[in-house]
């Protein structure tokens, strides 16, 4: 009707069809915006799941750190309830097992078949030889597990996750047969110890507390995987 009583047809339907494109760019445009829209509330909804997560993850640390914390209150007590000559004769048999086991805390340096970065990581770790262990510490006065292979590796420009588990997720892993020094090694399973493998089939690891890093053989405790950083 518009348009037989338009008085210039021709100009009314320029004009509808300009109304028909911006239409048109209306209608893409809010196609485009709703497609937006979605993919923002997926993203909101991945990022609530990951925060959940972390929160559990923290929850479940915080436990296991409590838990850890009174096992070593406990440790100390007992340990400091005994006599002068009871610890004299404990510390006697913790060094006659460590002799027959090949263990050593004894200052040292390195001089196995490393090269590169892994023999710049292992002789920072030799020089922590004798240096006490303390869960959860990083250095430079004592470390963890995992506290002195990641400062050994930093001192040779690679920087490692802080925890056992960290570690062994990052790293690539490598056959017990094909473990060359410098190597990370894991015993028992992926989350509990580590230490970093020296060549002739031992290694260097901070034990647990009470006792100081040392050199082991590798079987003293129970083989699980190595990774190469």
């Amino acid at each position: 009707m518009q348009l037989f009583l338009a008085g210039d047809p021709d100009d009314f339907l320029e004009k509808a069809e300009v109304v028909s494109r911006t239409s048109d760019r209306q209608a893409d445009a809010l196609r485009a915006l709703q497609s937006k829209q979605r993919e923002l509330a997926q993203e909101r909804a991945g990022a609530a799941q990951r925060l959940e997560a972390l929160q559990e993850a923290r929850t479940k640390a915080k436990e296991k750190k409590d838990e850890v914390q009174a096992k070593l209150t406990k440790a100390r007590k007992l340990l400091n309830s005994l006599t002068a000559a009871q610890r004299a004769r404990m510390e006697a048999a913790q060094e006659r097992d460590d002799a027959a086991a090949g263990v050593s805390d004894s200052a040292a340096d390195y001089n196995g078949p490393a090269s590169g970065r892994a023999k710049s990581a292992l002789d920072f770790a030799y020089a922590q030889l004798g240096k006490p262990y303390e869960w959860g510490s990083t250095g430079p006065n004592s470390y963890d597990c995992s506290g002195l292979v990641g400062a050994s590796w930093r001192t040779a420009g690679v920087s490692l996750p802080r925890t056992v588990k960290e570690m062994y997720d990052a790293g690539r892993k490598v056959s017990r047969s094909d473990m060359q020094p410098g190597d990370i090694i894991y015993w028992y399973n992926d989350t509990q110890h580590n230490g970093m493998y020296v060549g002739d089939g031992k290694a260097i690891h901070a034990p647990r507390t009470g006792k100081n890093i040392e050199i082991v053989p590798v079987d003293s405790m129970p083989f699980f995987a190595a990774s190469r950083p």
